[in-house]
């Protein structure tokens, strides 16, 4: 199905409809799928919005397959919230990759370290053995 609100497609098989609140983000979800529109910055970064009202985010659903989010197919852990289990996987390796501590593999939670109050940084280091994960920025 798609919606036609008068604006070009950015992909010809994409859904196209302006999707949020800045007037130019469009739904990227292919157009013969059903659901609720789709925006994503990347594999990891997915936004849904309501099938009939674009403005509105939409909340406990896969952004892969656009199934309701239950207790029965939930996932674990970062990005439960917008993958079901099946799906999470990519969002899991980026997080690991970013704040899965390389020493002894911990998910968290960390602790933060060395933090400065003038330039609001500081280290994340693992809460299971100590060793440093990333550094912190607030700003």
């Amino acid at each position: 199905m798609n919606l036609q609100n008068g604006n070009e497609k950015t992909n010809p098989e994409s859904c196209g409809v302006i999707v949020g609140s800045s007037g130019t983000t469009k739904c990227d979800r292919q157009e013969h799928q059903s659901g609720p529109h789709r925006w994503s910055s990347s594999d990891t970064h997915v936004f849904l919005y309501d099938y009939t009202e674009p403005t509105k985010i939409v909340l406990d659903v896969c952004g892969t397959c656009f199934e309701q989010i239950t207790d029965k197919n939930r996932a674990e852990g970062a990005g439960s919230a917008k993958f079901c289990a099946e799906h999470i996987a990519p969002l899991k390796a980026w997080y690991l990759a970013r704040n899965g501590c390389k020493k002894c593999g911990y998910e968290g939670p960390h602790n933060l370290l060395n933090y400065d109050m003038m330039w609001h940084d500081g280290d994340i280091h693992c809460g299971r053995c100590g060793a440093y994960v990333r550094m912190y920025d607030a700003g």
